[in-house]
């Protein structure tokens, strides 16, 4: 079992970049990465990150919009950074501010259809996403389409826009949150102990 304290991972979060190419280069050899952590900006290899398993909260198979949010909500808090709802067409002009588009299929009958998915908004306004596992980010839809607007963008699930959101990377980090360890096995099962 590998151990690492949370600051380690704040340090390993990443806003984007303005430049373009310098985005596409930073997050090249970071292959493993899912649409989860890229969406966060977590520069580090935990493949399968899942909302709610930083913050230590039960997987479940699937999840409705509100458990969704409420699963990203804690985890943000838990690396110290801060999350609110957003729209389209907000502008961003903080280096240390992001947005992110959750996508959801919602709770269906059958669990072989079920999916979540995230984009970040990178350089000049344009949507990326990471699928699967062992491609860079992508700005194309599944139609090779530029994602302009992650609701109406081709994917390979019937998702529906949960909500936009900003991401803003907090610099002052509270002391009492650099009591938390993280733990990631071999299975790349994530826990914290205070």
């Amino acid at each position: 079992m590998t151990a690492m304290s949370i600051d380690i991972l704040r340090k390993k979060i990443h806003p984007p970049i303005e430049s373009e190419r310098e985005e596409e280069d930073l997050w090249k050899f970071f292959d493993t990465v899912n649409c989860y952590s890229y969406a966060l900006g977590l520069l580090y290899d935990i493949r399968f990150l899942n909302p709610g398993q930083l913050s230590q909260m039960q997987k479940q198979n699937q999840y409705t919009d509100e458990e969704l949010i409420e699963r990203v909500r804690n985890d943000v808090f838990v690396l110290g950074l801060e999350i609110r709802e957003s729209s389209l067409d907000e502008d961003i002009t903080d280096k240390n501010t992001w947005k992110i588009a959750i996508l959801n299929t919602g709770k269906t009958l059958t669990q072989e259809r079920y999916d979540y998915h995230f984009l970040r908004q990178g350089p000049n306004k344009k949507w990326y996403q990471k699928i699967p596992y062992d491609q860079f980010p992508s700005k194309y839809d599944n139609r090779y389409r530029t994602i302009t607007d992650p609701a109406s963008a081709t994917y390979s699930f019937h998702y529906h826009l949960v909500g936009y959101f900003v991401v803003t990377k907090i610099e002052q980090v509270w002391a009492s949150r650099r009591l938390f360890l993280l733990f990631i096995n071999k299975n790349n099962q994530v826990t914290y102990i205070k």
